[in-house]
């Protein structure tokens, strides 16, 4: 019986300790879009998904491919990204957690 209750309460232990995905994901299809170095004036990498365009909190040097379709899980973060001159535009930033080439 005490074996039992062990064995019952390191797993309950084991089971608690785990992470959790409470996250707020979003699957979708999208394209990397390159709006020219910051250097210059430009936007830098940018990910449209539909109709609406963010900026990536960092988008790997793997798939900075102007034009490239992928698939995306991403989370907003709430930020905004500003860029270009004349015409300042903003962006939403958006943490990618997943991306895979189609």
């Amino acid at each position: 019986m005490r074996t039992i209750s062990l064995t019952l309460s390191i797993l309950l232990l084991i089971g608690s300790g785990c992470k959790k995905d409470n996250s707020n994901a979003i699957l979708a299809e999208a394209v990397i879009r390159d709006a020219g170095s910051p250097a210059s004036d430009g936007c830098g990498w940018l990910i449209e998904i539909g109709d609406t365009t963010y900026s990536p909190a960092h988008l790997d040097e793997n798939y900075q491919i102007n034009n490239q379709e992928i698939s995306i899980e991403y989370e907003p973060t709430g930020e905004k990204y500003g860029c270009g001159y004349p015409t300042l535009r903003y962006y939403d930033v958006i943490k990618i957690k997943r991306i895979k080439v189609k």
